[in-house]
């Protein structure tokens, strides 16, 4: 008794048959003439998006990149002035742009404090410029 009816096996038969033939021409999918109209139009649509969005992650990513940089400076900057003991206690606020230059605003107790915290921002990793808004405030 047959395993298989006889439709299968011409089935079969006749799938291996359009198989083969592929394979022999040298590829193994039916070649898409109908790709050169709407096909073609998709898949052009397609990579103009894919070009689009990847010079709009490529953008984004420069922008985070320059806002992490630019706090990082920031950070470290601010940690020496909180870490030193002498201007610890001072009021001072950290700007910094995305060129290095950071901007030290606010108040010290005195000359030497002043001097020595734009010094210390100004040997920080990242500093190039330092910009001294500071003010002494000699009450304090």
């Amino acid at each position: 008794m047959n395993r298989y009816p006889q439709k299968f096996k011409i089935a079969t038969m006749i799938t291996t048959l359009v198989l083969l033939a592929f394979l022999f021409r040298g590829t193994a999918t039916p070649p898409l003439v109908a790709q050169d109209g709407i096909g073609q139009r998709i898949g052009q649509s397609i990579d103009r998006g894919l070009d689009r969005l990847q010079g709009e992650v490529q953008e984004g990513w420069k922008t985070l990149k320059q806002t992490v940089d630019r706090l990082g400076v920031e950070g470290r900057v601010y940690s020496r002035l909180r870490w030193d003991k002498e201007i610890a206690t001072s009021t001072i606020d950290v700007d910094a742009t995305d060129a290095g230059v950071v901007t030290l605003k606010g108040q010290v107790r005195s000359s030497a404090s002043k001097q020595k915290a734009v010094r210390l921002a100004g040997d920080t990793l990242g500093v190039t410029r330092v910009v001294d808004q500071l003010s002494v405030n000699e009450t304090e």
